[in-house]
């Protein structure tokens, strides 16, 4: 069978109907060499784990070890959401590590290969020589870099500039409205730390990075508050900024509003606890913030 793609093919599937079970046969010599690369790779090394723990166990079950570890777990169950604070802290910057630790960026001109911005050709910005790009898979992960970014820009002038709220685009259809038309985030208090910085990439880095921690710690007070067991809202707190859609819009502006959402559900769940009086008026006007 010779399969022939085109250049426009970018998804191609091909589906076979063989009309029966297909039995694959392994060669003697190929199926020792990967029984040997399992055995070299995970028994002996989970095996010398083992070793060692045993030798070191003694060590641990010391009484200064014991206290140290009865120390920590009276400090988790004393301050339950400290923990989950920093238990998202960290899966946060675990799951974006790319961005926190080497230098990459949401805002990258290499994203997606139909970006197009100031030259026809790459590279497609001024100094930048890098002509790789990536796969975006059908994603829409250009949003970012032809409206979001560009529009943060245009809100921060209409600011710091010429000192008026950004009411309208110019640049954009021969002039369209910005303010009010739901996908400018002006009035979210984190993209004022870009308008501050003039729609800087790196302070867009750091609003999609908190806002990914806020959609962790959300949720887990979410679960804590429904169950009231921690351990559960601690894995949703290590779990959550891994899920898939993180990974298929990890720079579309839906990025945001997915983000804040566990915080509407978090504030009707601490509303319906509450005792009637001010701290339900409490809870009502911070669920009208989160929104």
């Amino acid at each position: 069978m010779l399969l022939t793609l085109r250049p426009e093919d970018n998804d191609s599937i091909l589906i076979m109907n063989l009309g029966g079970p297909l039995t694959l046969h392994t060669a003697p010599l190929r199926r020792l060499l990967f029984t040997s690369r399992m055995f070299f790779r995970y028994f002996l090394p989970l095996v010398a784990t083992g070793i060692l723990w045993l030798v070191v166990s003694n060590h641990l079950k010391s009484r200064y070890m014991q206290q140290r570890w009865l120390r920590v777990t009276r400090w988790v169950r004393c301050h339950p959401r400290r923990t989950l604070l920093l238990v998202g802290a960290m899966s946060t910057v675990l799951s974006c590590y790319p961005v926190v630790f080497f230098g990459k960026s949401f805002l990258s001109p290499n994203n997606d290969p139909s970006h197009i911005l100031l030259y026809e050709r790459r590279p497609t910005v001024p100094g930048y020589r890098d002509t790789t790009t990536d796969d975006p898979k059908g994603a829409d992960i250009s949003a970012a870099v032809y409206y979001s970014w560009p529009t943060s820009v245009v809100e921060s002038r209409a600011l710091l500039h010429d000192h008026e709220l950004p009411l309208w685009n110019r640049y954009d259809s021969a002039g369209v409205p910005l303010l009010g038309q739901g996908q400018s985030m002006f009035g979210d208090p984190l993209h004022f730390l870009v308008l501050l910085t003039n729609g800087s990439a790196g302070w867009w880095d750091l609003k999609y990075i908190l806002a990914k921690f806020l959609f962790a710690f959300s949720i887990s007070l979410c679960v804590l508050t429904a169950t009231k067991h921690l351990p559960a809202a601690a894995i949703m707190a290590a779990s959550s900024p891994f899920i898939g859609f993180f990974s298929y819009r990890y720079a579309h502006p839906a990025f945001f509003s997915l983000c804040c959402s566990p915080l509407i559900v978090l504030c009707w769940l601490e509303f319906i606890e509450a005792p009637r009086g001010r701290l339900t008026a409490f809870w009502l006007g911070a669920m009208a913030v989160a929104n």
